[in-house]
């Protein structure tokens, strides 16, 4: 994995000139070798922790190098390409499983998506191949060993607030806390946030015409006949619970979408729910909808097939509808496994579709 993923099919080795040795990357060819100053940032910046990371694992029946317990370790990610990372984290749980206490440092999403899978593999008690799997890391009998033990050790995450000073535990890593760094992550997955909704508001084409509300428009949709309900009458109780309105007045009115074309495309992927409300500084009513779906990333392709059905219908049968300024949100009917900034979510952008965590909070001021 070395070769493949950080020396790009080289292996590193010693070379010897005259009388003296030196750090190469060699190709099997015995004319053909890198020497360091060509190497990439990323291989420079790695080499010396990866010999690090040997002198700390003897090869003999002592796993740990004397009396050393803990390994500091800062942004083990600086320049290294994503596959790289993995091998990284892979050598880092090599550490842990030779009794190594690690503490590591990190400006990195894709460390914190590692010890976010690792959090959910080990509450839904995974076999140690699903580990490996996320790292396409061979499944040998050492490797399972290294997997095996990695999940049953303890990780906490903490992040350092700039602007206060103070240090939050933000172990949980959870996508739908309103606890400061929980929620982007410390700030690693916040522009990745902002980018996916900005394409997702671009997609949606939020249009405006004069004098149109919700309701005239649901009422210009044959099969929405009788569909319209006042405040949030159309959404399922369990459903409702996971809409939080500001001002639950300001509700215009709401539609159960997928109940009104059940009969005619019973085995479409239907959208949910449509909600309108009335913010305080737009002169129009602006119309949420709303899938409350298992936030799973095995549901992607599913709620992905939705939003389309939604696009579809706003083009063909809810053309009314489709001129009033909206936002699509998928909704979290359940626990939540989806990881922030993976690469679904920039699926979910183009189609229009952002993601509300476990709880759609609409404010008065859009």
């Amino acid at each position: 994995m070395l070769e493949r993923d950080v020396f790009a099919k080289f292996s590193l080795k010693v070379d010897k000139f005259r009388s003296q040795k030196r750090l190469v990357l060699g190709n099997g060819l015995e004319n053909e070798s890198l020497p360091y100053m060509v190497w990439s940032a990323g291989q420079r910046e790695f080499v010396p922790l990866l010999l690090g990371f040997y002198w700390l694992m003897p090869p003999s029946a002592v796993s740990r190098r004397g009396d050393i317990n803990w390994v500091v370790l800062e942004e083990l990610e600086m320049g290294l390409h994503p596959k790289a990372i993995s091998v990284a984290l892979l050598l880092v749980f090599e550490l842990l499983k030779r009794g190594y206490k690690v503490c590591l440092s990190t400006h990195s999403t894709q460390v914190l998506d590692a010890m976010w899978a690792l959090k959910h593999l080990k509450e839904h008690k995974a076999k140690p191949e699903v580990l490996l799997d996320i790292f396409s890391a061979p499944t040998t009998a050492n490797m399972i060993k290294m997997a095996e033990a990695v999940m049953r050790k303890h990780v906490r995450v903490h992040y350092f607030d700039r602007e206060s000073g103070i240090t939050r535990d933000i172990s949980q890593l959870d996508p739908d806390s309103e606890a400061t760094g929980n929620f982007g992550w410390g700030g690693l997955s916040e522009f990745s946030g902002r980018a996916n909704d900005a394409v997702a508001r671009a997609v949606a084409k939020r249009e405006k015409i004069t004098r149109m509300t919700f309701q005239k428009a649901v009422d210009k949709i044959p099969q929405l006949n009788g569909a319209f309900k006042a405040g949030m009458e159309a959404l399922r109780s369990r459903d409702a619970s996971h809409i939080n309105a500001e001002d639950t007045r300001k509700i215009c009115g709401s539609i159960d979408l997928d109940a009104a074309y059940t009969p005619v495309d019973p085995h479409g992927n239907r959208w949910d729910y449509g909600i309108a409300y009335q913010h305080i500084n737009r002169r129009k009513e602006v119309v949420y909808w709303v899938e409350t779906h298992t936030a799973d990333t095995s549901e992607f392709k599913v709620v992905i097939r939705k939003a389309r059905w939604l696009l579809n219908w706003l083009k063909a049968d809810g053309r009314p509808a489709a001129t009033l300024e909206r936002d699509i949100y998928w909704v979290a009917s359940g626990a939540t496994k989806l990881s922030l900034g993976a690469p679904q979510r920039r699926q979910m952008a183009e189609v229009g579709l952002q993601y509300a965590g476990s709880v759609l909070r609409i404010r008065n001021r859009r």
